[in-house]
């Protein structure tokens, strides 16, 4: 019996009762308890919603040989990879990675999985961040340990959720700048609780990009009224940023999901400044105002300090060679590159 039904059942539901409830068609809600159709994300939350249980409870790990979904895709019949935490297996929709381009290890038609590829769950690492430079990390892991790395881009707060969610290895977080008492470890320890690891990736230059000849040249300019803003999410250390620039009163006309995307925003004039890394801005052949030194570490469970993934993710961080080839990058500070602080 499906999860969904079984939960419907509990409820003393009918089909017709739970699709009247969620908002959707009956015949969806069957095609969801028949394994022939994977829900959107709207639609899983709604049922969750309806069912007074949580997306992860009424979607996860069956364990009755279907799918096992991270999360959610917004495809009806995604492809996905898949990686190992513990004893059971999650599959990852596909979607845009930075700087990599990656077979899918199956699909998904609505019934079975149809696998595309050996097996390599066990040596997937699964990091959730918004380094602008973890295309750099994940083709070291892969060229010099043979770990795949999927660096899903998250906001620090949206990575530190999935962490605790226990379907990410590795969250990556930039929410203390340098002078700040306490650093990412208090924010752990107040999101997570205690039992984390974090690993120093670096030290970032954040601040705001503007296009060269524009006249923005300090950061009295670019609080200017007619200065047309792209902002940054709630919950991310860019946010933090943003709102030491910007007067309470002001607000972005468009919020950008990562570094990338303000670059490109800026670049090509649908907006006059936003908040990115100095590395994304010098990428994009812009010019950059320096606002903060934040800290940028990788947090994860101390349970998994002896995994081998954990394990060559910071022997790596630890080389000379990585820190080498990251300190070339601009606005990235690697003096305390592979530093570790318990949580």
């Amino acid at each position: 019996m499906s999860l969904l039904r079984r939960f419907r059942t509990k409820k003393s539901w009918t089909q017709a009762e739970l699709a009247r409830r969620a908002g959707i068609s009956r015949s969806s809600v069957a095609a969801i308890e028949n394994s022939a159709l994977v829900p959107s994300v709207h639609t899983a939350l709604a049922l969750a919603h309806s069912l007074d249980c949580t997306v992860e409870e009424l979607f996860g790990d069956k364990g009755d040989g279907t799918i096992a979904w991270a999360w959610l895709s917004s495809q009806d019949f995604p492809a996905y990879w898949e990686a190992s935490f513990d004893q059971k297996v999650l599959a990852f929709p596909v979607e845009p990675l930075p700087f990599s381009i990656l077979p899918p290890d199956g699909w998904f038609d609505g019934q079975v999985c149809k696998s595309l590829s050996a097996d390599v769950s066990n040596m997937t690492l699964i990091m959730a961040s918004c380094d602008p430079a973890a295309g750099l990390l994940a083709a070291v892991m892969g060229s010099r340990t043979g770990v795949r790395v999927l660096p899903f881009h998250r906001s620090s707060n949206e990575a530190l959720s999935l962490l605790k969610k226990g379907v990410v290895h590795v969250a990556g977080t930039h929410l203390r700048e340098l002078d700040e008492p306490g650093g990412n470890a208090a924010v752990v320890q107040d999101l997570l609780g205690k039992g984390f690891r974090l690993l120093r990736g670096a030290v970032w230059h954040e601040g705001v990009a503007v296009r060269p000849g524009e006249g923005l040249t300090a950061l009295r300019k670019v609080r200017s009224k007619h200065v047309r803003w792209i902002g940054r999410k709630e919950g991310s250390g860019a946010r933090r940023c943003q709102d030491k620039i910007l007067p309470g009163n002001r607000t972005a006309e468009s919020i950008a999901q990562n570094h990338w995307e303000v670059a490109m925003a800026v670049r090509q004039g649908w907006a006059d400044a936003g908040v990115c890394h100095h590395l994304a801005a010098e990428q994009a052949g812009l010019d950059f105002l320096q606002v903060s030194q934040e800290i940028f570490d990788l947090c994860y469970p101390a349970y998994l300090e002896f995994d081998p993934r954990i394990t060559a993710l910071r022997r790596v961080i630890c080389s000379a060679g990585y820190r080498k080839c990251l300190a070339s990058l601009r606005g990235i500070d690697t003096r305390t590159t592979g530093d570790e602080i318990r949580v």
